[in-house]
């Protein structure tokens, strides 16, 4: 196992790794990559499809030796990397593997649920209510989802950005000022087919326009009461839909 120290303590790392195993076991391709330049960071990223949907860990390196670098070389001839730290986030370690049935067993983390009862309201009344249905099964959304309201109860900045109409990228940062996010995931939003009757009322500005007044909100007010939700498929074709609100 390769042990990279981090620069900063990350606890949430625990619970992102949980996850990322899960998948990782699952079929998911990982690629792993140590950056050295201006700053030494690790790169971890999960790519759930070909375009889309992805979920990348970025975090600074304390340090990254000569020992480092040769245990990290030999690592990347694996295909299979399977991750861990400690309770603190202090560390990221890495392991490879030849095969799925060299995978040791590992235990999957329970993560704390954010409440919220002046948002869990069903007659909550927000000033910000954004929704985004993904186009795809994403079973681990909800996870993820207990993860982002636990970055913002310690401050971490959000921001989305919405490509090519149908792709959703949600980044968290430790500060607004910050230009590499520590974790960002990608996803392919469910648009309507061209002969389909949705698709007659359907604007390609919607999401863009969502993802806007997410990002308005954040920079103007960072003590604002918030919350993201995960909203299970009412079609077993589609997947889940990421909602935030807001007061």
């Amino acid at each position: 196992m390769v042990k990279l120290k981090l620069q900063a303590n990350f606890p949430e790392l625990k619970f992102i790794i949980s996850a990322l195993n899960r998948m990782v076991i699952q079929g998911n391709t990982v690629t792993v990559a140590v950056h050295d330049f201006p700053n030494k960071f690790v790169s971890v990223k999960l790519q759930r499809c070909k375009t889309y949907s992805f979920v990348e860990l970025r975090r600074d390196l304390a340090s990254f030796d000569a020992k480092a670098k040769k245990d990290f070389a030999e690592l990347e001839n694996k295909h299979i990397f399977l991750f861990e730290t400690d309770e603190d986030g202090s560390y990221l370690g890495i392991s490879g593997y030849d095969s799925y049935l060299e995978l040791p067993k590992f235990e999957a983390l329970g993560i704390p649920e954010v409440i919220i009862p002046e948002l869990d309201s069903v007659s909550a009344k927000c000033e910000v209510n954004v929704r985004f249905p993904l186009r795809k099964k994403f079973d681990e959304l909800f996870d993820f989802v207990k993860i982002f309201n636990l970055l913002l109860t310690r401050n971490f900045y959000a921001r989305m950005t919405v490509r090519e109409v149908k792709h959703l990228e949600l980044h968290f940062t430790d500060g607004i000022q910050d230009s590499r996010p520590s974790l960002t995931l990608g996803f392919g939003l469910r648009i309507p087919y061209k002969n389909s009757k949705e698709a007659i009322d359907w604007d390609d500005g919607f999401y863009g326009r969502e993802a806007c007044s997410f990002n308005r909100l954040l920079i103007k007010n960072e003590t604002t009461v918030r919350k993201f939700y995960c909203i299970p498929p009412d079609v077993d074709s589609h997947g889940p839909r990421l909602e935030f609100k807001a007061l």
